[in-house]
């Protein structure tokens, strides 16, 4: 391997090139910022966090079972942006072939045969772009708040000049943007996911999980641990560990675990009443619900300070119910202290909140892509909806609102969690109506008249004891529990499933973040 030898701050580094890049992705690696030319440098096959800004560890086990796993930890020593932008770099640099994949397999699921992005919304991302960035770079230094959104802009740019440096000379590479993801879901009426958080009946144990439904085509997976020390006095949170995907400083699903205990998840809403779009469209000075889960994760140690920071220059886009479980009110064997869950939900120009514990106290809080909160459910057009399509639309009579009420009182173990997530009997069920999409994890591709390779393509679990080892378990792949497992065979072939594996068989992992030394 080709190496040159650079001087920084007294140490000389390696920094090896080409052959690293452009093929492998395992290991460690060290990123150096030399404040006096103000140059980064990476090192792979190092971990060194007296001298270097950010290090990281990666393992490409996507193909053993199904998961790449990702772990990278800053150096308090360095200043917050630069550790920031280390990190970002190291992640594109480390997950560069990945992140070229993810972007060839889904841009077809949201642009379809387009080469180019309309320019009305490129306008709009530039604008939002333009005023998020003024307003860091002006107010940074006296309001923590904005120097933890130009912590954000500071990872995300050090992610994209990774992939950039350590990425091969390709045509199409990833647009900047593509982190940007968010305002195109809210356009996709068929994404859902369903979530479950469950407390046993003598209170010995809480259980928090989600299952993600979406095209199979993004089914290339990366579990992230992110330990950022910053100094900024509003940081709360320096871990969180989450399900991810290639080019994402977010879960996207969304399931988080951070160092306060906390448990943060979301199922997606529809917003079938367009008038609400004008909202969005009419208003570029806002943030985006991706900077905004980054900040409330980092900034909250609770509920209500997560739902509080959630809340500020909401975007309309990506609009979610969001579940924030607060480990740390649960008395084990005693009882649920208020905001134990704190539930969220956001549309365009709405978000309400509020402690729902009580109704967890009764035994299970559900999710299924249905508003809770009245105001949102008929703002956002569900009353229509649910005349036309109840199985999907009606927060008491879904299809999943049914099968979780009927089923978590079997739930009286992890192992039977796990299980529930993972549930389809669409065959023999009522409640599915004989369609392998009603249920807890969908399989559209079963379909008899119109199949599609979408639906539930993953669950995450954890446990009261779990959360405090920051600790999960993870599948990656369509139910296999009553149904046959997912192949990418001929029947496929006009959909991008590029570095994903042939087989979706792959069982239970144990997810955590790397010790670094």
């Amino acid at each position: 391997m080709k190496s040159v030898g650079l001087l920084v701050g007294g140490l000389v580094v390696l920094l090896a090139f080409a052959a690293w890049s452009a093929h492998s992705l395992e290991g460690t690696a060290t990123v150096y910022y030399d404040p006096a030319t103000k140059h980064i440098y990476l090192l792979p096959g190092r971990v060194d966090l007296r001298h270097g800004a950010a290090v990281g560890e990666y393992h490409d086990h996507i193909e053993k079972d199904g998961w790449g796993k990702l772990s990278i930890e800053g150096n308090p020593l360095h200043e917050d942006e630069t550790q920031m932008f280390a990190a970002g770099y190291l992640e594109g640099a480390m997950t560069q072939k990945r992140i070229y994949q993810q972007y060839t397999n889904i841009h077809s699921v949201f642009w379809h045969n387009a080469t180019t992005i309309p320019a009305s919304l490129q306008a709009w991302l530039k604008a939002q772009d333009k005023w998020v960035r003024d307003n860091a770079a002006e107010k940074r230094a006296a309001d923590p708040y904005w120097g933890q959104v130009a912590n954000v802009l500071a990872q995300f740019d050090g992610l994209v000049k990774g992939y950039n440096d350590f990425a091969p000379a390709l045509p199409g590479r990833p647009p900047r943007n593509m982190m940007s993801e968010d305002q195109l879901r809210n356009w996709v009426y068929n994404t859902h996911c369903s979530a479950l958080i469950k407390v046993t009946g003598d209170l010995s144990d809480i259980f928090a999980g989600h299952t993600a439904w979406f095209s199979y085509e993004s089914m290339l997976r990366i579990a992230k641990s992110y330990t950022l020390p910053l100094s900024n006095p509003s940081t709360q949170s320096k871990s969180v560990i989450f399900s991810s995907y290639p080019g994402f400083l977010v879960s996207l699903d969304d399931f988080y675990i951070t160092d306060k205990e906390l448990v943060v998840i979301e199922t997606s809403l529809s917003v079938f009443n367009e008038s609400l779009y004008t909202i969005v469209r009419d208003n570029t000075q806002v943030l985006l619900s991706w900077q905004r889960t980054m900040l409330a994760n980092r900034m909250a140690s609770s509920g209500p300070q997560w739902a509080s920071t959630y809340s500020r220059y909401q975007s309309g886009t990506y609009n979610n119910q969001w579940m924030v479980l607060d480990t740390k009110r649960f008395e084990q064997g005693v009882q649920l202290n208020p905001y134990t869950l704190t539930i969220l939900e956001q549309i365009p120009g709405y978000i309400q909140w509020d402690d729902q514990t009580s109704i967890l106290a009764e035994g299970y809080w559900p999710s299924y892509n249905v508003p809770f909160y009245p105001r949102v459910y008929e703002a956002a057009g569900y009353v229509e909806m649910a005349q036309k399509q109840p199985v999907m639309a009606s927060y008491q009579h879904c299809c999943r609102a049914n099968i979780f009420r009927r089923d978590q009182g079997n739930v009286t173990d992890f192992e039977a969690f796990k299980s529930i997530l993972r549930y389809n009997d669409w065959q023999n069920d009522p409640y599915s109506q004989g369609h392998p999409g009603y249920s807890i994890a969908a399989r559209f591709d079963l379909e008899k008249s119109n199949p599609s390779p979408e639906g539930g393509y993953d669950t995450k679990a954890t446990s009261y004891a779990r959360v405090k080892q920051m600790k999960f378990e993870a599948i990656n792949g369509p139910t296999y529990q009553e149904q046959p497992v997912f192949a990418w065979t001929s029947q496929w072939d006009a959909y991008s499933h590029v570095g994903q594996p042939l087989r979706f068989h792959f069982p239970f992992v144990t997810m955590q973040p790397a010790q670094f030394q």
